[in-house]
């Protein structure tokens, strides 16, 4: 949910710094006021993560994809959330889907599974790190100056686009230094192939939509016992593709929300310790 409002503010920045080729009636100080006014978001999310691997001790190839479908309420002013949606996967001629449902307020985040809350409190420094994180404004600037950026009109909206690595994305969110020790942890790379956000406003400078993709792979370490159980005896470092497509649309910002806490929170039972890495 942070994230989005991070590719919004990729666009505050960007045009306060000057960047933005303005070939449009849009105004750089009506965006700026608008996102700069946001109190209150209503939006719906749908993100697809389609992975192809291949089993280096096998040679069998794997195909994953992964649906996640939202609709999200998030009052900045009261800083307070909720999420419900569903995810679907689908793997080896299988599928299961599951809701999903997600509630946080200025102390605390929780998450719904299987009709069951949990209590994200306990969750390592390192991970809850990736979640609560807050955004490096300074690294924006930076990042948004070296772009070539031009505002053009398409139809009745108002469209950039830019390309963005993984690398890019996470120290925008201030997320690079505790993802890269879970990265570290399992000596895993990860290199960005392809990669691009754009966005649309109305002439006021009201955003509408925001979309942005990814395509990664992602290189493991072979174990010892992969390379004695592989058929060919020289096996290569397995790496797997990832494509992440994601699309918010906004149905509305400042308009009031109803966003109470859900029953059962009281009870939530505290989330798996996970390995500190």
């Amino acid at each position: 949910m942070k994230r989005i409002m991070v590719l919004f503010l990729i666009g505050l920045v960007l045009l306060a710094s000057g960047c933005v080729k303005e070939k449009t009636g849009l105004t750089t100080e009506k965006i700026l006021n608008t996102l700069g006014s946001i109190n209150s978001m209503d939006y719906g999310e749908n993100t697809t993560i389609s992975m192809h691997a291949k089993d280096p001790v096998s040679n069998e190839t794997l195909e994953v994809k992964e649906k996640i479908t939202i609709h999200a309420l998030r009052d900045f002013a009261k800083n307070v959330s909720f999420i419900r949606g569903n995810f679907t996967i689908h793997a080896k001629g299988h599928t299961i889907s599951m809701p999903l449902e997600s509630y946080t307020n200025s102390t605390s985040a929780f998450i719904n599974i299987n009709g069951i809350w949990y209590n994200l409190r306990n969750t390592t420094r390192r991970h809850g790190e990736l979640y609560q994180s807050t955004i490096d404004i300074k690294y924006l600037e930076k990042l948004i100056r070296e772009k070539d950026i031009k505002l053009e009109k398409e139809g009745n909206l108002y469209v950039f686009r830019t390309n963005i690595t993984f690398d890019e994305l996470l120290n925008a969110l201030n997320r690079s230094s505790a993802f890269q020790g879970l990265v570290n942890t399992s000596n895993m790379s990860i290199k960005t192939n392809r990669g691009w956000i754009e966005m649309g406003f109305k002439e006021d400078g009201t955003p509408v939509y925001l979309k942005d993709y990814l395509n990664l792979t992602m290189t493991f370490p072979v174990s010892k016992s992969m390379m004695v159980n592989s058929t060919n005896g020289s096996p290569t470092n397995p790496s797997m593709e990832l494509i992440i497509q994601d699309s918010e649309r906004i149905f509305s910002i400042n308009q009031p929300l109803n966003i109470t806490k859900p029953q059962g929170i009281d009870d939530a039972k505290p989330l798996i310790e996970l390995p500190s890495g």
